[in-house]
Parts: structure tokens; C-alpha cells; sequence
């Protein structure tokens, strides 16, 4: 069992929690960091990539 805990990896964004989420998107937006913000939603690979080309 704790070989399974050491094998997932924390979330850079912190969204480990629904609080964590909304916590985090709220900072990023706070910051005019729209990048960052861009993280928090689901969005496709396409989707994705066309965020990082604006």
C-alpha cells in the first residue's frame, strides 16, 4: 500500500481537492494569469494547444 501512495504524483496546480481547485483557479485569475487559470478547466488536447499559441 505504501508503495502505491509514493507512486502518485501531487498535482502542480493543486487540485487534489475541489477546493484546491477552486482555490487555485481564483488565485490565477486574481493574477491576471491566464495561463495558469487555463489549467484548471478540462479542455481537449486541441484546445489546449491552441491556448499556448495565443
Amino acid at each position: 500500500m505504501a508503495e502505491q501512495a509514493a507512486e502518485v504524483a501531487t498535482d502542480p496546480f493543486g487540485r487534489e481537492t475541489p477546493r484546491g481547485t477552486v482555490t487555485g483557479l481564483i488565485s490565477a485569475l486574481a493574477a491576471k494569469d491566464y495561463t495558469r487559470a487555463a489549467h484548471y478547466f478540462h479542455l481537449s488536447a486541441e484546445e489546449d494547444e491552441a491556448q499556448l499559441v495565443d
